[in-house]
């Protein structure tokens, strides 16, 4: 038994809803909190920040060391002079400039004004010159040089008295009389890991196609001298004018003058950030590592101790900010974050291209995301606040809206059912309206039971309804019941029916039910009444532990339209055939039951006269000549035999369950002979007789699948009507396997015109003469996988009377995807040759369309007669007087092959003519051939004629063409078709100049002038 649910109290119905209502809404809020976005978008805009910051200091760093510090093009020319001067001063080699004593003083006191110069105009710290020396680099570590040093770049001195000397040979110090530092040293000392000076020596040493600017090296932190300040550096090759290199010329910046420039306190308030100028070392490490330059920021000492290395997480956290793995032991909540942005000091290709350095902020994660934590914890405080508001709020309400309403429901169930009920209002609108309705209730329910009635007869819609409640010596009936099942005589008076003879009356109808819904909780009933007719009538029954109920619905015109749809969804209205959906479940039941098949045969049936009588006498008589058919195919139902008009004048036949094949042949036959025999006579007396075309399918011997009987007999029906119409042939296989592409593409072929499924693909044409490009053939290339290439699209247009369309879809596709999507802007755009079908032309709105789109590209077209089809003369006369009006030129393609022969050259005179490439081929050893030829060319050079030879492969067939004086080439040899227009192969570019060059060619050409 089904247990009971305990209804709730008004308070709790109240008081519990909006307490999960609250709690849903603060559940939502923590949600949108957690996975709306606001934290995470706050999380963002903190990374953002830093990562914008770190981003513009490294932008102002890089700038300074790429456009101001390491700009040292005047100082490296001003040197050249002075090195030359001394060179040849003293009659020495460029090399022995840093060995000779008095020569290395001679070019430092010459050399030191303009390395003050760059100095100061810089804004470095230092400037020095190295000198190579003479011997080895493994023989010394001493090299003689100038280094010049200040110390506050931004505090100048007109007598250079804030400068100081690092580096010099004691004769150039007095000459200088510029003080000497605290670590002054006549030369300098440099090991092997002085790779300031190294690194860019060798880089220019093995490539000096480097330069000096490519061959820069940047260096750091190095100490000059033990004990000296740490410095950054940047160094290039020193190269004299005739390239020799003879040292090396460098900056240096102090990292206290960098540290400086790089303001942690910008990245955060208070001391929770640093910057870093770090290297990356260690390059094949899964987590990226750096060697540490310089820090900025008292918190670099806290997060990093007197680490040297550094090394983040390969993994982002946000963009390029990395969490840092090798900090100082820190809190387990503690994390330290990295925004890591390359410095690009080097250009692509050079050498330490992969030695940039890096700029990194960095700052702990509580600082960077602090604004984001204050958010949280403020939201969930409220939203808590509001929770407890809420429910207390939603608690007094309730209880002060139940209160009255309890009291209104004792009053109720007090009062006694047969005196009206007088209730007290409560003063709530809804409440007291209830009040109300209750005590009308009692005086309007006899009324409002005739009602019933009244209302079920003025229905538009035909309806009746039944009830009886459990136990009850009656069931109450309206009025138009029993009217409605077709059962009038039993209609009582009183609208009531004994519970006996009402449980009998629905038991029997239970023999009448056609169907039952159980999702819809009906029943459909079909009974005739005692005059024949019918009734479908809709009974829709709910049952309950006190009653049952019932409304009943008259769907007699429904029924019949249902049947009438369905009819005309299965049969054919004018013939009264079935169609083709009828045809297809028809044949489909069959098949699934093949021992009923034994020998079949599917036959598909197509009218020959039709059209001509639709268009001679009108579609009326066209019908007749349909319905004079389907008279035919209907005396087949006794032969066992299943028949539809499938569309238009299309019919199939499909016999089957004989038992040898020679008894279907027979069935076959008579079939004819009725189709012979019958004929239509039109109101001006003339008999036709029906005429049809068919193609048979045998079961099983063709196949046994339905799919490929019907596949079959198409393809028979096909090439009777394109070979012998009138009438009937057999499916042959052989011809399928050669021929079914032209049936299965038609379809495909439609879509290829419809979607302008086509792209082009351009072969240059280069001239002999220059080299240059002439133009681009444009050649077709289907998009539809079926159409493999244009023979096949043209063959199936062919087929299907279908070229027009393609001679129209090529004149507006071909150009548009040469002028508009490649040669848009060119100014010297090369001429582009377009295929066009002889036999077919541009109707006068294509052609207007193809001016009004191209118009300004017509003179740089080439209409180029292919050879698939023979010329007609309307056609030729209305591309000549297209070309002529907008300035196109001719070409004739494909000439001796196919249809472009002789006479139509006479008739054409082109200003091209494309030599096929069956001529073309193996020209170079086939002396016929070149005869052949050589006549060609004499003619076509009579009458001014240009000569294009196409499919050229090789270069002994260019030189034989070239030599005998062919215009224009075009073959694989100079480049395959391509899907943007490309240049010529430059090893055939290079091949047809050298035959250019060549005396034979230079003879040939002299003669063709004379």
């Amino acid at each position: 038994m089904k247990k009971e649910n305990h209804p709730g109290t008004i308070l709790h119905k109240i008081i519990i809803p909006v307490a999960l209502v609250l709690m849903l809404q603060a559940c939502l809020l923590c949600g949108i909190l957690y996975w709306g976005g606001p934290l995470e978008e706050s999380n963002k805009n903190a990374f953002n920040v830093m990562e914008s910051r770190t981003t513009g200091r490294a932008n102002i760093l890089e700038n300074n060391m790429v456009q101001n510090w390491s700009n040292l093009a005047k100082c490296q020319q001003a040197l050249a002079g002075c090195a030359e001067d001394v060179a040849n001063s003293r009659n020495i080699s460029y090399t022995d400039l840093g060995s000779d004593t008095e020569a290395i003083s001679d070019f430092l006191c010459s050399a030191s004004q303009p390395m003050i110069d760059t100095l100061r105009q810089n804004g470095v710290t230092g400037i020095f010159v190295i000198l190579n020396g003479s011997g080895s680099e493994s023989e010394t570590a001493e090299k003689a040089g100038l280094y010049l040093r200040d110390y506050n770049p931004n505090a100048g001195s007109l007598d250079n008295t804030d400068l100081f000397i690092e580096k010099a040979p004691v004769s150039v110090c007095k000459y200088l009389g510029i003080p000497l530092d605290i670590n002054w040293g006549s030369h300098f000392s440099l090991t092997e890991t002085s790779s300031y000076y190294y690194n860019p020596l060798n880089a220019y040493t093995s490539n000096p196609a480097l330069g000096t600017t490519n061959a820069g090296y940047w260096d750091g932190p190095v100490q000059v001298t033990e004990n000296d300040i740490s410095i950054l550096t940047y160094s290039q090759p020193l190269l004299a004018s005739d390239n020799t290199c003879y040292g090396v010329l460098g900056v240096s910046i102090s990292l206290d003058y960098l540290r400086e420039m790089l303001p942690s306190a910008e990245l955060s308030s208070g001391n929770s950030a640093s910057y870093l100028l770090v290297q990356r070392i260690h390059a094949e490490s899964a987590d990226p590592r750096y060697k540490i330059i310089l820090s900025s920021g008292s918190s670099s000492k806290y997060y990093l101790g007197d680490a040297e290395e550094i090394t983040f997480s390969s993994k982002a956290v946000y963009s390029n900010i990395y969490p840092l793995k090798n900090s100082k032991e820190f809190p387990k909540d503690e994390t330290i974050f990295g925004n890591i942005t390359p410095l690009k000091l080097y250009n692509t290709n050079t050498p330490f291209v992969n030695q940039s350095l890096y700029l990194i902020g960095i700052s702990e994660k509580d600082h960077i995301l602090s604004f984001a934590a204050w958010l949280k914890h403020n939201c969930f405080l409220l939203i808590l606040v509001s929770l407890a508001v809420g429910i207390s709020s939603a608690f007094l309400i309730s209880y002060r809206i139940s209160t009255p309403i309890i009291r209104l429901y004792r009053k109720v169930k007090a009062s006694s059912p047969y005196t009206p009920v007088q209730l007290d209002k409560i003063q709530i609108k809804e409440i007291d309206q209830l009040v109300s309705s209750i005590e009308d209730l009692s005086a309007s329910v006899a009324e409002q039971a005739s009602r019933v009635s009244k209302i079920l007869d003025m229905a538009s819609v035909p309806i009746a309804a039944f009830e009886y409640k459990w136990g009850e010596p009656t069931a109450f009936c309206s009025k138009n019941f029993f009217q409605m099942i077709g059962q009038g005589e039993a209609q009582p008076d009183n609208f009531t029916i004994s519970a006996k003879n009402f449980k009998v009356f629905m038991e029997d109808l239970r023999e009448y039910m056609q169907s039952y819904s159980t999702t819809e909780g009906f029943g459909i009933y079909r009974l005739r009444d005692e005059q024949g007719h019918l009734h479908w009538f809709r009974m829709r029954i709910l049952e309950t532990k006190e009653a049952i109920t019932g409304v009943i619905t008259d769907i007699t015109l429904e029924m019949a339209e249902k049947h009438r749809l369905e009819y005309e969804r299965d049969y054919d209205i004018l013939t009264g055939l079935p169609n083709r959906r009828a045809f297809l479940s028809a044949m489909t039941d069959l098949f699934s039951r093949p021992e009923e098949l034994k020998y079949a045969a599917l036959i598909m049936i197509d009218l020959d006269n039709l059209k001509y009588i639709n268009d001679t006498y009108g579609h009326d008589w066209g019908d007749e000549y349909l319905k004079c058919a389907a008279g035919v195919f209907k005396n087949l139902a006794d032969k066992s035999a299943v028949t539809a008009r499938i569309s238009g004048d299309e019919f199939n036949v499909f016999f089957y369950g004989y038992d040898t094949k020679e008894h279907l042949e027979d069935a076959i036959t008579d079939m004819r002979c009725l189709l012979l025999d019958a004929h239509l006579t039109v109101p001006d007396g003339t008999q036709f007789k029906l005429r049809a075309s068919a193609g048979i399918a045998w079961y099983p011997e063709n196949s046994t699948v339905l799919d490929e009987l019907i596949k079959f007999a198409d393809f028979a029906m096909y090439q009777v009507k394109h070979s012998d119409k009138g009438s009937i042939q057999a499916f042959d296989m052989s011809s399928y396997k050669k021929e079914s592409y032209l049936l299965s593409g038609k379809e495909d072929l439609h879509q290829l015109i419809e979607q302008k499924l086509i792209d082009y693909a351009f072969q240059p044409i280069v001239e002999v003469a220059s080299g240059t490009v002439l133009g681009y053939e444009a050649l077709m290339r289907p998009q539809v996988p079926s159409l493999k290439s244009p023979v096949d699209v043209l063959t199936i247009a062919q087929s299907q009377s279908m070229l027009q369309p393609i001679e129209a879809l090529t004149w507006m596709t071909a150009p548009d995807i040469y002028f508009n999507r490649h040669m848009k802007g060119r100014a010297d755009c090369p001429l582009l040759f377009i295929n066009s079908i002889p036999n077919q032309r541009l109707s006068d709105s294509e052609a207007s369309d193809l001016v009004k789109r191209f118009g300004s590209y017509m003179d740089h077209i080439i209409l180029e007669l292919t050879e698939i089809a023979q010329l007609s003369p309307l056609c030729l006369a209305h591309k000549k007087q297209l070309c002529h009006q907008y300035h196109m030129r001719i070409a004739l393609d494909d000439f001796g092959a196919g249809h472009n022969s002789e006479g139509v050259l006479l008739s054409l005179m082109p200003e091209y003519v494309k030599l096929d490439i069956e001529l073309i081929h193996n020209i170079d050893t086939d002396k016929n051939r070149l005869d052949f030829l050589e006549n060609l060319i004499i003619y076509f050079k009579s009458k001014n004629i240009k000569i294009i030879a196409e499919g050229v492969e090789t270069k002994e067939e260019l030189e034989v063409l070239a030599l005998c004086g062919v215009d224009y080439i075009q073959g694989f040899f100079f480049g395959k078709p391509q899907m943007v227009p490309g240049s010529p192969l430059p090893e055939a570019l290079e091949t047809l100049a050298a035959i250019r060059d060549s005396h034979s060619f230079r003879e040939q050409r002299h003669d063709s002038g004379r």
